[in-house]
């Protein structure tokens, strides 16, 4: 299961982004997004047995998911804490999530992009 989305707030004002393209836009598109990827996210917290997954955000960065404790998600679904092997807590945005994909064989993140 691969679910792709926006690119950010900023990109979803200046561009439409809705799949029928910008004649037929509706505002509730960015809602409709985050919604499927909390969805998302949901069901692979549920899978039996789990399998670790990633969230990919517009940076380029991914934060690893090894076990469903590792992730919270807020009762609106407006934002996602993510925490790493140290107890680091990551909180972002469900705006800012591009991608949410399981990874093969618990296989580790990819690191970050860098930006030159």
């Amino acid at each position: 299961m691969k679910v792709r989305g926006m690119r950010s707030l900023l990109h979803s004002m200046t561009r439409c982004v809705c799949p029928a393209g910008p004649r037929a836009c509706r505002p509730g598109f960015v809602s409709y997004a985050r919604a499927v990827f909390l969805e998302s996210i949901r069901e692979l917290n549920k899978a039996v047995p789990f399998r670790p997954y990633q969230l990919r955000l517009t940076s380029g960065i991914t934060h690893r998911v090894p076990h469903p404790d590792f992730i919270a998600i807020a009762p609106r679904g407006t934002w996602v804490m993510v925490s790493d092997e140290n107890d680091h807590p990551y909180w972002i945005s469900t705006i800012l999530i591009e991608e949410v994909t399981p990874l093969k064989n618990g296989a580790k993140a990819a690191k970050e992009k860098r930006r030159s």
